[in-house]
């Protein structure tokens, strides 16, 4: 798997240059409560070949995943020692670029420090780690959040024998973490702005309110009149976060505010923000300032319902650009929403969006043909309609009820 040379290999081959492995990936799981006498991690000769390859620079592992299932004993005993020794090995890999950690244990706090700890010499000495992606399965408490975080500050500090000054990670993302950690990672972003990763990630952890109320804090604190950010966020993405309008307003006028606006952002599989009210809501918040929309706005599968399509459409019809992506699939849109998004950019066709996504809703002839004469117009700037799925309720043939 790694192309280890053989001896007979590193003889013949001594004076030779040696050549960076194809391997780039790697996935290592570890399950300490199920170890036998003849599995890998109770053999320390394999696991110290394995360790090697791994940190030898000939092998060119950009991205590492660990996923690690520790029960940890009741006396408080921390990570298995063989399970420390590879994670040892790994840490003195160069290359790793993109770091994925899966943790399912009793004591998330007493696994995290000592994880932390063995990788201190990876975070300081790689200044090519980009992506720090965590899924827990029982949660993560603030205080473990806090030590993951302290990380980003040590990053790259000992290149070269000085500190360089270079922007955070290029992406987090968090998974089943908890409100109360997803809360302390927000906390430090806006303590720290100068570790603010590019991308911020945020899966099924359950925020509500109070997180977005954090998350709009941190926006503010980075966005404060005659203070410099030099890498502020450019994507936010919140999936079955449980946000509920009141929650979605905090985040949509904290991002109005914004003197730079973000790239990207996808709420996807927030039902709590659905309803006519919801799409309205965000109208309402960028409506004195339309071009701080930002350019791709994901509002996928939250059930926006037939109403309030059109108050979002002539908000986006204000811009000074279009929009680059507009995803509004599986939203219970109607004829009658469509045709009211189409009537928005009657007067000002050069602001329709120019990737319009509508998978999975309901409209039927009548706005489907006012949607194809909007993108006829010449000034219009379409490039892609999605529209699969849609059901159109006169589709279907005489007697024979097969949908066309």
């Amino acid at each position: 798997l790694f192309f280890l040379p053989t001896d007979s290999d590193s003889n013949s081959n001594s004076n030779s240059t040696s050549t960076p492995s194809p391997l780039s990936h790697l996935k290592i799981e570890i399950d300490e409560h199920e170890h036998d006498a003849h599995d890998l991690f109770s053999n320390p000769s394999l696991l110290s070949h394995l360790g090697n390859a791994i940190a030898d620079p000939p092998v060119s592992l950009t991205q590492l995943a660990i996923s690690l299932e520790s029960r940890l004993n009741r006396d408080g005993s921390r990570i298995d020692p063989n399970t420390s020794l590879l994670l040892q090995y790994i840490s003195r890999n160069r290359c790793i670029r993109n770091l994925t950690l899966e943790l399912s244990a009793y004591r998330m706090g007493h696994c995290i420090a000592d994880m932390m700890e063995i990788f201190r010499p990876f975070f300081e000495c790689n200044d090519r780690w980009q992506s720090l992606d965590v899924t827990t399965r029982f949660g993560m408490p603030a205080k473990a959040v806090s030590l993951l975080m302290e990380a980003l500050l040590v990053r790259g500090t000992r290149i070269g024998g000085r500190r360089r000054k270079r922007r955070s990670l290029d992406r987090i993302r968090f998974c089943q973490v908890g409100p109360s950690g997803v809360e302390c990672f927000l906390t430090f972003l806006g303590i720290h702005p100068e570790v603010i990763p590019r991308v911020i990630c945020l899966d099924s952890n359950w925020l509500e309110n109070r997180g977005c109320e954090f998350l709009a804090e941190m926006l503010r604190r980075t966005n404060v009149k005659g203070k410099t950010i030099p890498f502020p966020v450019e994507e936010i993405h919140l999936r079955n976060e449980g946000m509920e309008r009141r929650g979605l307003q905090l985040l949509v006028t904290a991002l109005a505010e914004r003197r730079t606006p973000l790239e990207t952002l996808v709420l996807e599989h927030n039902c709590g923000i659905g309803g006519s009210k919801g799409m309205m809501v965000i109208a309402d918040a960028f409506q004195h300032n339309p071009d701080a929309i930002p350019s791709n706005l994901c509002l996928s599968g939250n059930r926006m319902g037939p109403r309030g399509l059109g108050s979002l459409g002539r908000v986006l019809a204000q811009r000074k650009f279009p929009l680059e992506e507009l995803r509004l699939e599986n939203n219970c849109l109607c004829d009658e929403s469509v045709k009211e998004f189409a009537d928005a950019f009657r007067e000002r066709p050069a602001n329709v969006p120019k990737r319009l996504i509508l998978d999975g809703n309901r409209f039927e002839e009548e706005g489907f043909l006012r949607l194809l004469g909007l993108i006829a117009k010449r000034d219009c700037p379409l490039e892609t309609l999605d529209m699969n799925y849609i059901i159109m309720d006169n589709d279907r043939d005489d007697g024979n009820n097969n949908n066309n």
